[in-house]
């Protein structure tokens, strides 16, 4: 079962690879033929802010893949329940609320073309992002927290479980396991 699950974390990272080199090359291939195509006159002002806020949002994209990329490492090393998972889906939260916020300062300029174009269903398309980026940022909240909540959850079953211990065999307590508590706390979910 184990070797089933390394193979789809390996398929995974390399999942998250192509999208980035894909999302990259669609880019710079839209920039170049714009740069040799520019847009009508008309359609200029609200089209060349829509492609500005596209292309900024690209970057928090690149930063939530990036992470996801590591995330997905620390599964397949066996290290998916610690500390620095919570921090990887904690900043690929935050990437995606940043994407929908961007995506959110961007409708105005999409009004502004679906009157121009008089195509207000135009308005509709504009909000697809800023939604679907806000459910993958809440997706990824909740994640953080059930992985926060098992986290602390196991932290403690393992000071239960050197505490039996010590008592059962007359051992000195084992104090290794306090550092990792107290790096819990930043992730305090209530």
């Amino acid at each position: 079962m184990k070797d089933v699950n390394k193979k789809a974390v390996k398929f995974l990272r390399f999942v998250v690879v192509m999208a980035i080199i894909a999302i990259f090359f669609i880019g710079l291939i839209f920039f170049i033929s714009l740069l040799f195509n520019p847009v009508d006159p008309k359609y200029a002002v609200p089209i060349y802010p829509i492609i500005a806020c596209i292309y900024i949002a690209l970057i928090p994209l690149f930063a939530a893949l990036c992470n996801l990329f590591k995330f997905l490492g620390r599964i397949g090393g066996g290290d998916a329940f610690s500390p620095s998972s919570a921090e990887f889906l904690r900043r690929i939260k935050l990437c995606f609320a940043l994407i929908s916020a961007v995506f959110s300062v961007n409708m105005p300029f999409v009004v502004i073309l679906a009157d121009l174009d008089d195509a207000p269903g135009a308005i509709l398309f504009g909000l697809i992002p800023v939604v679907a980026a806000a459910v993958i940022s809440v997706f990824f909240l909740s994640c953080k927290n059930s992985l926060t909540r098992h986290i602390k959850t196991r932290c403690k079953f393992r000071i239960t479980n050197y505490i039996c211990l010590y008592f059962s065999q007359k051992s000195p307590l084992p104090f290794d396991f306090t550092p990792k508590y107290a790096i819990l706390s930043k992730y305090n979910t209530s």
